[in-house]
């Protein structure tokens, strides 16, 4: 089976090509990728209990997530998303305009107090949910999913959830294993207190094999 990074990878060359942008594409980029980025991939598999081969790097969340609701997820008129109104808004932006291309309905669960009732989420979600995108840890209130009941919940009806733990990685444990997590994306730039650019971008192994 092929890891998570080599279909990255084989997708970003098929996108290269169709802008017939090809001949401009670093080769030395597999280089780079067979070395230094070897290591981060392997400490960052560690962080959150995974293993390495379902790890790649990632520049940050945003082009993550668009690689993965752009590419990776195939939409059906009807569908819907559940996202909280404590999501940061880079994949509500983008998730807006997969409603619009393809007729998936975005369901926003609202706070109350600054937390997301577990209760509410599970009154959104049903058979017709591809996707829960949620934050891990909530920018704006601090607030922290029970991840671990969400999956279940999601789980249950059928859908995949998508785990931004940008301010959540360094600063809390994460253990996308045990909570059943299916896509995890971040930034080490927030509580890992690391360089733009070293993002870490995880889908668990049976998710890339469906």
């Amino acid at each position: 089976a092929r890891n998570v990074g080599d279909q990255v990878v084989e997708r970003l060359f098929v996108e290269v090509a169709k802008s017939e942008q090809l001949a401009d594409f670093p080769c030395e980029l597999s280089v780079v990728a067979a070395g230094s980025c070897q290591e981060c991939i392997e400490r960052g598999a560690r962080l959150i209990n995974a293993h390495p081969d379902e790890v790649t790097n990632m520049y940050r969340p945003a082009i993550a997530a668009n690689l993965i609701l752009y590419n990776l997820m195939e939409w059906t008129e009807g569908d819907n998303v559940v996202i909280t109104d404590l999501s940061y808004p880079s994949i509500p932006y983008i998730l807006s305009d997969i409603g619009r291309r393809y007729g998936v309905e975005l369901r926003v669960v609202r706070n109350v107090d600054g937390e997301v009732p577990m209760e509410k989420m599970e009154e959104a979600i049903d058979g017709r949910t591809r996707l829960v995108a949620v934050d891990r840890t909530a920018a704006f209130s601090g607030f922290t999913f029970d991840m671990k009941t969400l999956c279940r919940i999601a789980h249950d009806q059928g859908a995949l959830v998508l785990d931004d733990a940008m301010q959540a990685l360094g600063a809390i444990d994460i253990d996308v294993a045990d909570d059943g997590v299916d896509m995890l994306i971040s930034g080490s730039y927030k509580w890992q207190c690391g360089p733009e650019g070293a993002g870490l971008f995880y889908m668990r192994r049976d998710v890339m094999e469906s």
